[in-house]
């Protein structure tokens, strides 16, 4: 049976791959080049979200964590979708600026990944 990388190696490469993909989405799905309030976004964006999710969940897996992948989606999707909620509240009552309110929310959103890998890596052993 082969060694399976250390949980916050497996962590960071999951997180960071699934921003960049759901960025990467993001850039494919909005036709022009600008991004800004009055931007409107193709309904097609709304999976972006979950794209990073399949994206985090099929990393873990393949390194060895055993991440049951409803409990994943489901997780994923309420703690994703809440976030992006917050974050539109946040911006529309406050004059807090985009790049802190998203760095806020990168942070809040690779913590509690964090905390489903130890539970997931707790419960196999």
């Amino acid at each position: 049976m082969s060694r399976r990388p250390p949980l916050v190696l497996i962590w960071a490469v999951a997180c960071t791959a699934a921003v960049l993909v759901a960025f990467g989405a993001l850039v494919v799905m909005i036709p022009s080049g600008t991004v800004s309030y009055a931007t409107e976004m193709p309904r097609s964006a709304v999976t972006a979200p979950m794209i990073a999710v399949v994206v985090f969940w099929g990393i873990v897996r393949a390194c060895g964590v055993p991440l049951d992948p409803m409990k994943t989606y489901v997780f994923g999707a309420l703690a994703v979708y809440g976030m992006l909620y917050l974050v539109g509240r946040v911006l529309a009552v406050t004059g807090i600026s985009p790049p802190l309110v998203l760095a806020v929310n990168l942070i809040a959103l690779m913590s509690l990944a964090w905390w489903w890998i130890k539970l997931a890596a707790q419960a196999r052993r």
